[in-house]
């Protein structure tokens, strides 16, 4: 029966990807072909620092181990945070669990069948991460294939192990919390999580421990060493696919045993797992809170503010639906997590850029720091474009109020221009801080990100209209086969035509006149943009 199931889940994905549409299939294919920009861009960096390590004098190679040893226990730290979300997800809230319950099986094999279904899910950090790291440190220490067979099986077995503990974790937490609520409070622990690291990696300074950098630092090759030696990091299932890897890379093969405590922890994890998920049956944990609250915390007081609403509705319309959009980013903990990651992104990325004192540069001068701009832009393309899938299925039944389709486009405009430009303003003020930037300097910039990042949101609408996937489950996948990538690649497309006349207008010396030819193209794109999402729109056809 497992293998039945897993035969229908491949079936599906296999039919979803490629028994679509032409369109729908080349589009998927593409967008997952993106996703391969990130390990190789990884794999790239790494091999180098790696070769180069290989070669110091007085055992560099060990370098290697110490820097995948605690890149492989951060990594192992993610996915276990990261699977108590996805594992309450699908082992208590999954959409075919009804389905699958009422069919003649073991409860274990439905539990081994969520096992698995959750591993795959929570393995893409490891194979964006993880898997470029290993294959690097092969190649650069020019392992056997012996290497590469045996450590994708280790491989395999360690992604086992978060979900386990996850799991574990998450029937710890459903005790006293519904799943939905637990979700919610996961989500955005696994947001502070993301942001943490990210905020981290960004201060990371990897041309230290670079031979052939200027800034080269032996301390800090040092401090990597002290960090990897913690006798701690031996009882960790990290640390245990790192001894197999050495092993198989040195021809030790001893090193291997490390492999049956792999394999010896997950097999314990998975019979713990089945006597618990076999208890939340019995207990009646499993798809009982389909209909409870998805807020994180409960409104008190609702009659007098729903009173409010209705006021707002019936004298300003627009203005509610500016409401209503701000209530479903904020209601939905998983989309104020993605919007909190965006207020830490334009926060430090002006620690991160670098003024060019010369002058040489023509936008240093008039318009400094654009890529401020172009970071603001693709977050309003991202939000703009997120807010058409996010209605679900009943979009349909939100357009036939009497507000015209153009009016709930312009609100989803309005909104994600007025969340940007918010966001943009505290990163200016940071600029403002950190350099001595003229008045001239702050109004330019401010005027050029007001047109830019309206521009970008229409062309986000257009997006999230044209690739919206209305039955979303993951707010990774609200957008069909390549929209995620086209929310970051349109706003740069656009910012090139637009640095275009901007250069034209400053070379001559007439900036009111480059200001004017940036206005004129991007009202040339709002008003296009507009046009033909609102036409894309209308041509819907939506299925209940």
């Amino acid at each position: 029966m497992l293998l039945l199931l897993v035969k229908n889940k491949l079936l599906s994905v296999y039919n979803n990807l490629f028994r679509s549409s032409q369109r729908m299939a080349r589009g998927k294919i593409l967008g997952y072909a993106f996703l391969l920009v990130v390990p190789g861009f990884i794999y790239t960096n790494t091999r180098h620092i790696f070769s180069l390590w290989r070669v110091m004098p007085a055992g560099g190679e060990r370098f290697i181990w110490h820097f995948l040893s605690l890149s492989l226990l951060g990594i192992f730290v993610f996915l276990t945070v990261g699977s108590v979300t996805i594992g309450l997800h699908y082992f208590f809230l999954s959409k075919d669990l009804p389905n699958l319950l009422k069919l003649p099986m073991r409860f274990s094999t439905l539990f081994t069948f969520k096992f698995l279904e959750t591993s795959i899910a929570n393995s893409a950090v490891f194979l964006m991460l993880g898997g470029p790291l290993v294959i690097a440190a092969g190649v650069a220490l020019h392992a056997p294939v012996v290497y590469y067979v045996i450590g994708f099986c280790a491989s395999v077995v360690f992604l086992f192990i978060p979900t386990g503990l996850a799991f574990a974790l998450s029937v710890a937490v459903i005790r006293f919390l519904p799943p939905k609520r637990a979700r919610s409070i996961a989500t955005l622990l696994m947001g502070l999580l993301s942001v943490s690291l990210w905020i981290g990696f960004q201060f990371l300074k990897l041309d230290q421990l670079e031979p052939i950098q200027p800034d080269f630092n032996p301390a800090a090759l040092d401090r990597l060493q002290t960090a990897a030696g913690s006798h701690l990091l031996t009882w960790v299932p990290s640390q245990w696919l790192t001894t197999i890897l050495y092993g198989l890379a040195n021809n030790h093969y001893e090193m291997l045993l490390h492999g049956v405590l792999l394999v010896l922890l997950c097999l314990a994890l998975w019979l713990l797992g089945n006597s618990f998920y076999s208890w939340a049956w019995r207990n009646d944990f499993i798809a009982a809170s389909a209909f409870s609250s998805p807020l994180l915390f409960k409104e008190k007081n609702r009659s007098s503010r729903r009173k409010r609403l209705f006021t707002l509705r019936a004298f300003v319309p627009f203005r509610a639906l500016l409401q209503k959009e701000k209530y479903m980013i904020f209601r939905d903990p998983r989309q104020f997590t993605q919007l909190a990651f965006y207020l830490a992104i334009m926060i430090v990325f002006p620690f991160l850029l670098h003024r060019d004192e010369s002058g040489a540069r023509l936008f240093g001068e008039f318009f400094p720091f654009a890529e401020v701009i172009l970071l603001g832009s693709v977050i309003a393309c991202s939000l703009a474009a997120r807010s058409v899938p996010m209605e679900g299925r009943v979009f349909h039944l939100t357009l036939i109020s009497p507000q015209k389709p153009r009016c709930h486009l312009l609100a989803k405009t309005a909104f994600a221009f007025t969340v940007t430009f918010l966001l943009f303003t505290v990163s200016m003020l940071v600029l403002a801080m950190r350099y001595d930037l003229s008045l001239r300097q702050i109004l330019q910039t401010f005027l050029a990100g007001i047109f830019s990042f309206a521009a970008a949101a229409v062309i986000g609408l257009y997006l999230g209209v044209f690739f919206a996937k209305f039955d979303w489950d993951n707010p990774k996948r609200m957008l069909h086969g390549i929209g995620n990538a086209l929310t970051l690649v349109a706003p740069v497309v656009f910012w090139a035509g637009g640095a275009a006349f901007l250069f034209i207008g400053f070379y001559s010396g007439f900036y009111g006149f480059a200001f004017l030819l940036y206005a004129l193209y991007s009202a040339g794109v709002i008003i296009v943009g507009t046009i033909l999402a609102e036409r894309k729109l209308s041509s819907l056809e939506w299925t209940c």
